[in-house]
């Protein structure tokens, strides 16, 4: 779960091989992100998040 503290983010997601966008603009704003998908941000602001991440894994790759 990505969820927006301040700021202003696109969150993208590659989902069936596609990248998707989830814009987070607002307070509250949040995403949940599958087991297993690749994800990473484009802040538009400077930005504060919470991530709940189940860490038992967890991997980093590279932005695709």
């Amino acid at each position: 779960m990505v969820f927006l503290l301040s700021g202003q983010v696109t969150l993208i997601m590659k989902i069936a091989g596609v990248n998707q966008t989830f814009p987070l603009h607002n307070l509250g704003d949040y995403v949940l992100v599958p087991k297993g998908t690749w994800h990473t941000a484009d802040q538009l602001a400077p930005t504060t998040m919470l991530f709940i991440t189940a860490g038992e894994g967890t991997t980093n790759r590279a932005r695709e």
